[in-house]
């Protein structure tokens, strides 16, 4: 990947495309109908769900994945790339196709890890989707990388003790801290911010289902 001055690019905040009818989310469920509650012995990923401290999924992570459902309900029998968004909630990753997988591989292999997708069901035209495979992605380069003294970056503690961040405007970045970087994870605020460069590849590559909110203040 070539590298870029990060003084004369835009930068962006990805979230989920609403605008686009074929972008859809998903929840997670042990079979083709959601249970209320969620049963006791079953492996919850907002519970459950573990990384390594490179940002990987871990090997029983990616195991307990592949057995629970990813249940849909799409407007249209076709759908975006990506199913779900590039968000800030680690235990609702994005879930990408083949063709979306190989272009962020491409793009920078070290930047994500990959984890593949249980059956994935359309509760609204009733079907499995057999078509393609789909992976959970984890955007393993975290970056602190709010300018904590001039943007509206807010960080507050839970009741634990943990805290989380944030971002309000201005959005001003830190560009010494993101050094070159065209994806990453915030490590503070948890979003999923991108350059101009990562921006033109998924238009180059033709991807769908990703929304680019322009950062105005960097």
């Amino acid at each position: 990947m070539t590298k870029k001055r990060t003084d004369t690019l835009n930068f962006y905040i990805i979230k989920l495309d609403h605008e686009d009818s074929l972008s859809l989310t998903y929840r997670f469920s042990p079979g083709k109908v959601a249970p209320s509650p969620w049963p006791d012995n079953v492996w919850l990923p907002s519970r459950d769900m573990q990384f390594t401290v490179d940002h990987r999924f871990t090997e029983e992570t990616k195991t307990e994945l592949q057995k629970l459902w990813l249940l849909i309900n799409p407007e249209h029998c076709e759908f975006a790339d990506v199913i779900g968004q590039f968000g800030k909630f680690l235990d609702y990753p994005p879930a990408v196709n083949e063709h979306m997988r190989r272009a962020l591989e491409k793009f920078d292999g070290e930047c994500f890890d990959f984890a593949e997708t249980g059956p994935i069901y359309d509760s609204r035209h009733d079907r499995k989707i057999s078509s393609d495979r789909y992976w959970f992605v984890s955007v393993r380069r975290w970056i602190d990388g709010w300018d904590k003294e001039n943007s509206g970056l807010q960080i507050r503690t839970r009741r634990d003790g943990t805290s989380y961040g944030t971002i309000y405007p201005p959005y001003t970045l830190n560009l010494r801290a993101i050094n070159g970087a065209h994806l990453w994870r915030d490590a503070s605020s948890r979003d999923v911010l991108c350059s101009d460069v990562f921006k033109k590849m998924v238009e180059t590559e033709g991807l769908t289902g990703l929304y680019f909110q322009k950062i105005l203040d960097s």
